[in-house]
């Protein structure tokens, strides 16, 4: 089998799929066809869509808003904002943060009839499933010593469609459960039954892709010049955080919508992640995901794929940009044979695929579909540098290179940006 070398860590929670699925659902599968996770979600036809998407008002409408929130007095540098279309009509929403202390708040604004609508507010961070427009919002009731999961329908005028909770005690040092769906204690498989579906996706946390300054703003609202202008202004945005030791970037288009999308690498650590960002008449953030500051994506099948290796543990997924500039996960996977023959337990081995229980075969398989030896590693490309921002604002930068993922790719180094060609 091709191997997946361990480019990304992708967590249960930007998958949104459950691996803890009932038991009835956790038999062997006999089909050798494993179905992708779900198809994305549209809330209008595609000539709807593009109806949507061609009416524009949103832009100055939203950049006004968030140009008073910068020049307000109370303004600090802790509010930040995305423009994300989260029911998938064509028309985006401005996703506002605030965060004081211990204090959040999340605000969602619709631009109707030329007019910035507030539709909703919530005191926590929110995520939302790419594939069927469901919200999530996770806390912690303190007085309750409960976890909480609100899932939100944002087609339904962001009204509360289900609330999962869960607790956990330890007796004689083992964990016990409690769940409660709606209020009403249930056991674990209808917990899992009725939020696994709600959840299953990639999910995008909102509200935090950009923050208050000049240069984001324009890059966002404006229709400044192309993909290279606004990518380099981004850039130039996170050197004047202070952030450039460690940071790089690559430029690939992996959708054949003729732009290439930016992902950015924070480091070459474990818990280094790639922000990947794309252009549209402006800068559009896609996803912030990965580990070892780097993403792979195979030529031929035009698939993300992400995996990692952990106390015996592989896991990972395999990830599609749409042509709506979404993400969508196609295949969740894991097994744990490598913990087993480690430690010699009586464990069983198992091979799951989007949560289900399948045969080693069947795993390795539908892997191999998604997979063949040309693939780019994606992140650490070109170092982020004065040189490398101002030869991206001139449409230069390195290409990435193609690489057999059995093989071990060498670190980025620095280049002479003086050279390349656009």
């Amino acid at each position: 089998m091709k191997k997946l070398i361990a480019l990304i860590c992708f967590t249960a929670l930007l998958c949104g799929c459950s691996n803890s699925k009932s038991s009835s659902e956790e038999s062997s599968s006999e089909s050798k066809d494993i179905a992708p996770v779900t198809e994305a979600a549209s809330a209008v036809s595609d000539d709807e869509y593009e109806k949507n998407a061609a009416d524009e008002s949103w832009r100055e409408v939203y950049k006004e808003k968030v140009l008073s929130l910068k020049d307000s007095p109370e303004y600090k540098e802790n509010i930040y904002f995305s423009v994300y279309d989260i029911n998938n009509d064509g028309c985006p929403e401005l996703i506002v943060n605030t965060k004081n202390d211990n204090d959040m708040k999340s605000q969602i604004f619709q631009c109707e009839d030329g007019k910035l609508v507030n539709v909703a507010e919530y005191d926590t961070s929110l995520w939302c499933v790419n594939e069927n427009g469901v919200l999530l919002r996770f806390g912690y009731d303190e007085k309750a010593d409960e976890n909480y999961t609100d899932y939100i329908s944002s087609g339904n005028n962001y009204n509360t469609i289900l609330s999962a909770r869960n607790a956990f005690k330890l007796v004689d040092n083992k964990e016990e459960y409690t769940y409660f769906i709606d209020g009403e204690e249930v056991d674990e498989d209808e917990y899992n039954s009725k939020t696994g579906s709600l959840g299953e996706g990639f999910t995008k946390e909102l509200g935090f892709d950009f923050a208050l300054n000049d240069k984001e703003i324009n890059a966002v609202f404006d229709k400044n010049g192309g993909y290279e202008k606004a990518y380099a202004a981004y850039l130039s945005s996170v050197q004047d955080k202070g952030f450039e030791e460690g940071i790089a970037f690559s430029l690939l288009d992996i959708n054949d919508d003729d732009v290439p999308e930016l992902f950015i690498s924070d480091g070459v650590s474990p818990f280094s992640s790639v922000i990947m960002l794309t252009y549209d008449d402006g800068l559009r953030a896609i996803g912030k995901f990965g580990s070892y500051g780097s993403i792979s994506f195979d030529k031929n099948t035009k698939v993300i794929h992400t995996s990692n290796k952990s106390m015996g543990y592989t896991s990972g997924a395999c990830i599609t940009l749409t042509k709506r500039n979404k993400l969508q996960l196609d295949l969740n996977y894991m097994e744990n044979s490598g913990a087993v023959e480690s430690d010699g337990s009586e464990d069983e081995v198992f091979y799951k695929m989007n949560g289900v229980k399948i045969s080693k075969d069947d795993y390795y398989n539908t892997i191999d579909k998604y997979t063949t030896n040309e693939q780019y590693s994606l992140g650490r490309d070109n170092d982020l540098s004065d040189e490398s921002v101002k030869a991206l604002e001139e449409g230069k930068y390195k290409n990435p290179e193609l690489f057999d993922p059995e093989t071990v790719t060498e670190p980025v180094q620095s280049y002479d940006y003086s050279q390349l060609q656009e």
